[in-house]
């Protein structure tokens, strides 16, 4: 077995027993004791896919998973980071590494949407567009205080949730295309599927954790005395 197929076999290993980690991660995300281990398991599998399908990209000089490599890195990054501000002062804006972090996501899937666009790339574009947005947003939210107390758990949940819609992504465009008709009506439904399910649930969690507004409380008629 060559190197270059060494690596690929463990790059797939790796990737497959990452998302099994990832989704348990998300079944158990009340449970620490199962979320802690399967996080950090699907923390340290996806770090070394990422950093092998650098390597894959560069030897088979293939932009997209380079592109698509950056944009995971920076999802799983900014998740990471996250818990790092759990407990943190709730009138101080994030850290000054944090936010040169969301920059950078932001730049290079921007670069990689830019990509997508002259090569005809739809999954690129789309996935670029999000990453720059999502890293955008980050960038000009850790520039204030928190809006909440786990405005923390919220940018968690959105990084490490991207980074495995982008993970099942990847794998779906890689592998699904073989037994599907051909034509690009399916493999658009296989390259957007997984974000089309997972951002809106993503959204829908993060939202929950915001507080409550309290309902104002109602003014109660005041009865007038006899003879007035």
């Amino acid at each position: 077995m060559t190197p270059r197929a060494l690596v690929l076999l463990l790059h797939g290993l790796a990737g497959f027993v990452a998302l099994g980690a990832g989704l348990l991660a998300m079944i158990y995300r009340k449970k620490l004791k199962i979320h802690r281990p399967t996080g950090l398991i699907f923390t340290g599998l996806m770090s070394f896919v990422i950093a092998s399908s650098i390597l894959l990209a560069f030897k088979r000089h293939a932009p997209f998973f380079l592109g698509l490599s950056g944009f995971v890195g920076g999802m799983l990054g900014n998740g990471w980071l996250a818990l790092k501000r759990k407990g943190s002062p709730l009138d101080r804006p994030g850290p000054a590494g944090h936010r040169a972090a969301a920059a950078l996501h932001a730049l290079t899937s921007l670069a990689w949407a830019a990509w997508g666009l002259k090569t005809a790339m739809p999954v690129a574009v789309g996935l670029g567009a999000v990453g720059a947005w999502s890293g955008g947003w980050q960038w000009r939210r850790l520039g204030r205080p928190p809006e909440f107390p786990l405005a923390w758990l919220r940018d968690h949940l959105a990084g490490y949730g991207g980074a495995f819609i982008a993970s099942i992504t990847a794998f779906a465009v890689n592998i699904l295309p073989r037994w599907l008709p051909p034509g690009l009506g399916w493999r658009l439904v296989v390259w957007f599927t997984p974000g089309l399910i997972g951002i809106p649930w993503l959204v829908h969690v993060g939202n929950q954790l915001r507080p409550k507004a309290k309902p104002a409380p109602q003014s109660r008629p005041v009865a007038l005395q006899p003879g007035v």
